[in-house]
């Protein structure tokens, strides 16, 4: 299964979209947010392995995950897509790359390797909760 980045889960949260019924194992707090360009990624992508996307948006519901709106953040997710044009850098890992630079310390849970090489504010690694070596 390939999911891009969940969230931003402060609490190192992860969750788990690939039984029929998402289940958390880790959440601790409702600071584990997501924006609404990686809950429709996540819902396209679960719907390829033949899971309901209004699963997705339940477990979101339950207040599994804390869903923000970044559309006073545009300009500076343009410049971040610009930035990594040679990536490329698609508009929810912008927005995911943002989210990290706004909460500082924060955690993004992810299975894209392209996050090993993105950066909070052009310089700082991004802490990843990953299958991969960040």
């Amino acid at each position: 299964m390939e999911y891009a980045a969940l969230m931003i889960a402060e609490s190192r949260g992860v969750a788990d979209f690939s039984a029929a019924t998402p289940k958390p194992s880790k959440f601790s707090n409702s600071s584990d947010t997501i924006c609404e360009a990686v809950l429709a990624e996540v819902c396209h992508l679960v719907a390829k392995d033949g899971i309901a996307g209004g699963k997705v948006i339940e477990f979101v519901e339950r207040g599994r995950l804390a869903p923000v709106s970044l559309a006073g953040e545009l300009p500076l997710i343009r410049q971040l897509l610009d930035q990594y044009a040679d990536a490329p850098m698609d508009f929810a890992d912008g927005c995911v790359v943002r989210l990290a630079e706004i909460h500082d310390g924060a955690t993004v849970c992810t299975t894209d390797q392209d996050f090993k090489f993105y950066r909070r504010h052009g310089h700082e690694p991004i802490i990843l909760l990953a299958p991969f070596p960040a």
